[in-house]
Parts: structure tokens; C-alpha cells; sequence
């Protein structure tokens, strides 16, 4: 059951196309604009599987692009751009990546997105994990973390609420108890309706949690459901630990499980992060494949700063 880290056009040159499109549209909007964020970023990746597989986790080069729009009563709306051209060396050639690429508009009952951004579904939905060695859930449950569409969220002094529909009539919808930041836990219950493509239907339904306490961290998330007319399951666990000054030192060890119909899949993984200064972060990963017991090890380095 592999996954690709996003969800990827069939057609390379509309994918280049709407990259530059989106990209055109945020540089000319700059004049009506009150503020604008432009980040570059470049990321080299070396070690076995890192291919059209992972797709997120090749060397490239990339932007960062935010514009915010306001008025008296602050933020109106926020326009996004995140995309990187990267080298696929299956195929030896330069392939563009989209990541973000979304209009959100803010009012004080919810925001609402439209364009390429995260299925309102399991921890992807709260967390950013595409400069991350370590794979999401949503890898496994959907085969990709961003995607086409709509969706709307409302933030709470509680948690939060999310509804998307996106590519494929997948509709799918999150509610969660707990502020991480503030309460450090988050709980979430997702439900997932439609599509992943035109011929593989799901219906989940998944339970998730994050928890902080001192300097350690758990993540876990499960989904249980039918996908193309089997029965689905999958679980992530991932425990973390931060260490040195400003926590700049972090061992993670994850274990995912999934099974479809008769089919099973299993890896275990120990992921290091280092954070060289606040603009160069390096990153280590071993994962070890237990149905097949094939072991990999992965090295990236990662550079993300102002422009």
C-alpha cells in the first residue's frame, strides 16, 4: 500500500502552468496588499527510496509566499503560495511540487479556504509535516496530505472545527477538544466520505491525539472504515523527546501499522532532528520495513529563510 508524500498531476506541464499562475497572481496582488512574507527554501536529500514514491523528500528548491489582506478590523483574508521545483532522479528530470496554494477568507465565524490546501482529516489537518522525513497518517489513509478544493474552519477558546471537499467528492470533516499551545493535548474525532480517485472509494472514520508534557511529545492516530470495498485499518503512534538549549535536539520513534482486506503493512522508524540555527535544520531517518525487512536510511538537510 504506497503512498506518494502529495497528491501529483498526471499532466507535468499543468502542473507548471498553475504554479506560475498562482505564483503571477501573488506577486501582482502585492501593490493592494498591506503586508507580504516571501521565505526561500532548499532541502538536499540523500539515501535509498527517496524517489517518485516521496515525492515531497527530493532535492529542490523552492518558495514560500504569504500576503495578507486587512482592514480596521484586521485580517480580511490571507493568500498562500508553496511550491518547489525538484529533481526526480527515477526519471532524470526537474519536476514542479505544489504544496500550498490556497485564497483564505477570515470573518469572525470561520475561515474559509479555497485552492490546494490540508483534507480536514486526522493530525495532518493540524499539523505541517511536509518538511518532515517522518510520514503522516494521512500518507497511508489517503496517499497524499494537500489537495483541490474547499473547506471551511472555525477556531474555538475549546478546539476547533474543520469541513473540506476536495478532489474526487471527498468530503470529510474534524472536531477537536484542547488548544495545544495553551492546553498542550489536542483530541480529535475525522470522518472521510467519497473518493481518493475515481475508482477507489472510502468511508473512515478516525480518532486522533496530540500531548506535550515537559519536553516530550506523543502523537497517535487511528483509522478504522472500508477502502475500495475491503475493510480498512490503520494506526501511527509517534513519541518524541527534545533535548539541548531551545530544544534544538529531537528523537522521535514511530510505529505504522495498516491492513486492507488480507493485505497487512508494518514500519518502524527512528527519526533525529537537529536545528543548526534557525534557518538550517538536518534530519535523520531510519525506517525499517517489517513484512518485507528491508531497512532505510534517509539524510536531509533543510534551508528555509526570508527571502
Amino acid at each position: 500500500m504506497a503512498a506518494t508524500r502529495s497528491k501529483s498531476s498526471s499532466n507535468i506541464i499543468a502542473s507548471a502552468l498553475c504554479l506560475a499562475l498562482v505564483f503571477c497572481l501573488a506577486v501582482a496582488t502585492g501593490a493592494l496588499a498591506d503586508s507580504a512574507l516571501m521565505f526561500k527554501e532548499a532541502q538536499l536529500v540523500l539515501g535509498p527510496g527517496q524517489s517518485s514514491a516521496m515525492p515531497m523528500q527530493q532535492p529542490s528548491l523552492g518558495l514560500d509566499y504569504l500576503q495578507r489582506f486587512s482592514g480596521d478590523a484586521g485580517d480580511r483574508a490571507l493568500l498562500a503560495f508553496q511550491g518547489r521545483l525538484a529533481w526526480n532522479g527515477d526519471l532524470n528530470r526537474v519536476e514542479p511540487q505544489l504544496f500550498n496554494s490556497y485564497l483564505k477568507i477570515k470573518n469572525p465565524l470561520a475561515d474559509l479556504w479555497l485552492g490546494h490546501s490540508r483534507v480536514a482529516y486526522g493530525l495532518n489537518s493540524y499539523f505541517d509535516s511536509h518538511a518532515l522525513l517522518l510520514a503522516p497518517l494521512s500518507m497511508t489513509d489517503f496517499g497524499f496530505e494537500n489537495s483541490w478544493g474547499a473547506g471551511v474552519r472555525r477556531d474555538t477558546d475549546w478546539g476547533d472545527l474543520a469541513v473540506s471537499y476536495t478532489a474526487n467528492n471527498l468530503i470529510s470533516g474534524r472536531v477537536s477538544i484542547g488548544v495545544l499551545n495553551q492546553n498542550n493535548y489536542n483530541l480529535g474525532l475525522s470522518r472521510a466520505q467519497g473518493n481518493l480517485s475515481p475508482n477507489i472509494a472510502v468511508e473512515y472514520t478516525g480518532v486522533d491525539a496530540a500531548l506535550l508534557v515537559d519536553n516530550y511529545e506523543l502523537r497517535a492516530e487511528n483509522t478504522s472504515g472500508a477502502r475500495d470495498g475491503a475493510g480498512y485499518h490503520s494506526i501511527l503512534v509517534r513519541g518524541g523527546i527534545k533535548l539541548l538549549a531551545d530544544d534544538r535536539l529531537k528523537f522521535e520513534l514511530q510505529q505504522q501499522n495498516s491492513e486492507q482486506g488480507t493485505l497487512s503493512d508494518r514500519s518502524t522508524a527512528l527519526g533525529l532532528t537537529y536545528l543548526y540555527d534557525e534557518n538550517l535544520t538536518f534530519r535523520f531517518l531510519g525506517q525499517k520495513e517489517t513484512m518485507t525487512n528491508e531497512l532505510k536510511l534517509t539524510i536531509q538537510g533543510y534551508y528555509y529563510a526570508p527571502w
